[in-house]
């Protein structure tokens, strides 16, 4: 499932402090779509500039090149994890935008629903509790979650 925003001339300072806290207009929490491919479309790289796991959800404020149009993002995940103590999972966000009027560097904040990523370990290790290092490009936050 793909989240979309708009955005605006936003250049990252009206954010809602350092500690990875909801913002009023975040895009609604992105569900991870297991095993991405090429047919959405999505062109665009994105660099993660925080990224904080709060709940079930895992927030993350970006930057990226592009237009002033919609974007369309898209949460990936290959399904597997990597072993270690804890557990990993590599996680990518592609956009897609769409024309529009002005280019530059922009700032967005998505949430993503982790629950995947729980329900996977669940059905993998056999448990109700688990911790997975999120890994989202270079940044890692830590999941806890219980049954």
């Amino acid at each position: 499932m793909a989240a979309t925003a708009a955005c605006g001339a936003n250049d990252g300072s009206d954010r809602q402090g350092s500690g990875g806290g909801k913002s009023d207009d975040a895009v609604p929490a992105s569900q991870i779509e297991v095993g991405c491919d090429d047919s959405d479309g999505a062109t665009g790289e994105v660099e993660i500039l925080e990224a904080s796991v709060i709940g079930d959800e895992l927030n993350v404020f970006m930057s990226y090149q592009g237009l002033c149009a919609e974007h369309t993002y898209t949460v990936c995940w290959d399904g597997g994890f990597l072993e270690s103590l804890p557990v990993q999972a590599n996680l990518s966000i592609r956009h897609k935008v769409t024309d529009g009027a002005c280019a530059g560097t922009l700032f967005d904040e998505v949430r993503i629903d982790l629950s995947t990523l729980a329900d996977a370990y669940r059905a993998s290790y056999q448990t109700d509790t688990g911790t997975i290092y999120v890994n989202l490009g270079e940044t890692r936050s830590l999941y806890d979650f219980t049954g």
